[in-house]
């Protein structure tokens, strides 16, 4: 706050008001660049100067003082004191410009110069500062008031923009001092020093500011954490290694697993982060993206290689369909299960037989390899259960064999092979008897077994077998 200043020049040093104690009636006044040192005196020797709009200080207003009048004179300022003013009488005027003024410390009356005089202090005048309800020279009317603030505008008050926003309160309110603080037990604050009327002011203003800058704050506080975890996520994620795939939407619970409980173990285990995209793209909407960060390209492997499933469609002759899948699908569900596939199951959709394949990568690659050597013994077992039926006939024929017993019993006995599965084009899924003992069934006993597929049957398509259900001997009508 200005305090000192002469009138039309700038060039002398400036004072501004450093701190007020209201208690004491004291204040202590600083000098622009330091000049003088800071002086401390009492409010009843200091007073405002009139600003920048009042008429004292426009060339339109003339102070002139008659004779009797008490005036303050003004010292200039030297080079161990700022400029001061002391009080005097004014003993009698020439040509109104030059007045002759004692005081009880002069031994004579000494002339001084119209524009060195100005009214003393407490008396009114018509250049008053109508911003301000104090007069512009009076200090001893003063209040002190400290308002507490949010702690969260702690940092703020004491930032450029928080000063600048209390010095507008300030000049709006018409206070003298505004002085924020920020302590770390208390929490931030300002003190208001001024009259009431403008500390009732500058509180409504205060009010406002504050309702506003705490959702400001509030927003640049989140927003920065934000932007410091997004940082620290990014530089994570930069320093990891990282491997992606798409996985089939339906696919997903299987890889997540029942309350995650499969992705976090995978996760537990390698130490790896895993992202899986909330929805599909629109250029694969039915595919999901899965993004797998970990400390090292093996970690990262490993873990794709458990969290990757697949379906892949494994093509098969149509007289292996028996033969592949098995009595009420016990082979199919005994690969399916050894493998460790999600499921297997028989398309014949398309009109090329083949099986359906779900599972983690090492796992179709586990199950192909056992089809293809369970169906390298295909031609073998028929080829044994084409000898047993001829011998079983020969037998039959030659009357030296049991014949067939009709009406009575399953028809089995002992036999000299066993193969199971599916003859080649004969619509048997059991050939031998499982026990590879007793006779051969003959054709036409072959009749109500489990995976029978008969002409009629065509339009039969098979269950599914799943890993961990039980193989079922139903066969599902096509639509």
């Amino acid at each position: 706050m200005k305090l000192l200043r002469r009138n039309g020049d700038d060039t002398e040093p400036i004072g501004y008001l450093a701190d007020v104690d209201v208690a004491k009636k004291m204040i202590t006044v600083a000098f622009q660049d330091d000049v003088w040192g800071p002086k401390t005196v009492p409010m009843s020797q200091a007073r405002l100067v009139p600003s920048l709009t009042s008429k004292a200080l426009s060339s339109a207003y003339e102070y002139m003082p008659r004779e009797g009048d008490t005036v303050e004179v003004r010292s200039p300022a030297t080079g161990h004191a700022p400029v001061s003013w002391w009080s005097g009488e004014i003993v009698s005027i020439r040509a109104d410009e030059f007045f002759y003024v004692k005081n009880s410390e002069l031994h004579e009356p000494i002339i001084v110069e119209r524009a060195n005089l100005r009214r003393p202090m407490g008396c009114p005048d018509n250049g008053s500062d109508s911003g301000r309800s104090l007069s512009p020279t009076s200090l001893s009317e003063l209040s002190s008031e400290t308002v507490k603030l949010p702690k969260v505008l702690g940092d703020w008050i004491m930032s450029d923009d928080g000063q600048g926003c209390l010095n507008q309160v300030a000049i709006k309110s018409g206070l003298l001092k505004i002085t924020p603080r920020a302590d770390q037990k208390t929490g931030p604050s300002v003190t208001l020093i001024g009259s009431q009327r403008d500390i009732h002011r500058a509180k409504l203003l205060l009010d406002v500011h504050v309702k506003h800058q705490k959702e400001i704050q509030g927003f640049h506080e989140k927003r920065q954490a934000m932007l410091d975890a997004l940082s620290s996520r990014r530089e994570k994620l930069e320093s990891q290694e990282s491997a992606s795939f798409n996985i089939d939407s339906d696919l997903v619970g299987v890889m997540i697993g029942k309350n995650g409980a499969h992705i976090n173990r995978v996760i537990k285990d390698y130490g790896v982060e895993v992202n899986v995209a909330d929805k599909g793209t629109a250029r694969d909407p039915k595919s999901r993206r899965v993004v797998i960060y970990g400390p090292s390209v093996d970690a990262v492997n490993k873990a794709r290689a458990e969290l990757e499933y697949l379906t892949e469609r494994y093509p098969i002759p149509q007289d292996c369909i028996g033969w592949v899948i098995g009595r009420r699908f016990a082979t199919l569900h005994e690969i399916a299960d050894s493998a460790n596939l999600n499921y297997a199951r028989l398309d014949e959709s398309t009109g090329s037989p083949c099986l359906v394949l779900s599972g983690r990568r090492q796992d179709l690659d586990d199950a192909k390899l056992l089809l293809d050597s369970h169906l390298q013994y295909h031609d073998v077992f028929e080829d044994m259960a084409k000898e047993s039926r001829e011998l079983g006939d020969e037998f039959y024929r030659l009357g030296d064999g049991p014949g067939p017993r009709r009406g009575k019993g399953k028809g089995k006995g002992k036999g000299v092979a066993a193969a199971k599965g599916r003859s080649r084009g004969s619509g048997s899924s059991d050939s031998v008897n499982s026990a590879g003992t007793g006779r051969p069934n003959r054709p036409a006993r072959r009749k109500g077994s489990g995976a029978q597929r008969s002409s009629g049957s065509d339009g039969k398509k098979w269950v599914q077998v799943k890993k961990d259900g039980t193989p079922k001997a139903e066969s599902l009508s096509a639509s």
